[in-house]
């Protein structure tokens, strides 16, 4: 019977001090029991990091890296960049415009689009180079991981 009772006990008071972060992240604790909304956030201080603790760990990780690999992360950054400048390309045209009643009254006007017939051609190009810069940026990393490897050995 009294293993009993200590369970119980146990069990009450597990729920409880699990209700303090809750009841401290509500505020509704003024009063007579502030103390234990001051509790309770001392312990979700504890276990929950502030807002920007992943952020300082990405940047120190990323400080560290780049440090280490001689500024391969700053590379691979820059490169990530011009891919996802690239992703979005913004559509190319070379026009010829003449408005409306510009050689005599009554012209209607003119628009011609001198690279609709040479788009496919642009956007195969722009797939060549993204390839060619794929492989050039696999090229230098592996360079760069066989000498840091090599002079640390």
């Amino acid at each position: 019977m009294p293993k009993r009772i200590f369970v119980i006990l146990l069990a009450v008071l597990v729920l409880a001090f699990a209700s303090v972060p809750t009841f401290a992240a509500d505020g509704s604790g003024r009063g007579v029991l502030s103390w234990f909304s001051d509790v309770g956030g001392f312990i979700r201080d504890i276990f929950v990091p502030d807002g920007n603790y992943f952020n300082n760990q990405l940047s120190l990780l990323n400080d560290h890296i780049n440090s280490r690999f001689a500024g391969l992360g700053e590379l691979y950054q820059m490169l990530d960049s011009f891919f996802k400048t690239l992703r979005n390309p913004p559509p190319i045209s070379l026009n010829l415009t003449i408005p409306t009643n510009f050689l005599f009254p009554g012209y209607r006007g003119t628009r011609v689009d001198f690279l609709t017939s040479a788009k496919p051609y642009f956007n195969l190009m722009r797939d060549i180079l993204n390839a060619a810069v794929c492989l050039l940026t696999a090229i230098v990393c592996y360079h760069k991981l066989r000498t840091f490897f090599t002079e640390e050995g």
